[in-house]
């Protein structure tokens, strides 16, 4: 009786020392996986912000690409006035034949309006410095 006890006993001590070391092998793996945990919380947070910076890359592209259509459409517009603004001028020279030595000496007048201008614009300058 003694010695099944003692053999109970035994198979106990044996049983507790396989679950002491089935405890530090999962204490070993548990330490792994906290350290995989790190480096995969360190690499998700990495990609959430590499996320955010192509977001912010995206939402800058879309706007420079708004910016680039309104440019485009400002341009057109720029253009058909042109065409429209060309047009009116050859009409307008067609009939200017007859009045060019009038705007001749208009234009004249305003070079010497600006030419005046310009010495009372220097004078000013001077006259500040």
């Amino acid at each position: 009786d003694l010695f099944e006890q003692l053999t109970k006993a035994n198979k106990k001590i044996e049983n507790l020392r396989a679950v002491g070391k089935c405890n530090e092998s999962l204490k070993e793996k548990l330490q792994i996986m906290s350290f995989k945990h790190e480096v995969l919380t360190k690499e998700r947070d990495s990609a959430l912000s590499q996320l955010k910076l192509s977001e912010g890359v995206t939402k800058e592209r879309d706007i420079n690409f708004n910016e680039v259509n309104c440019i485009v459409g400002n341009l057109k517009k720029t253009v058909y006035e042109y065409k429209e603004n060309e047009e009116k001028m050859r009409e307008k020279q067609e009939y200017a034949g007859r009045d060019r030595d009038l705007a001749l000496s208009e234009l004249e007048n305003y070079k010497e309006r600006f030419e005046s201008m310009k010495k009372k614009q220097e004078t000013l300058i001077k006259e500040r410095d």
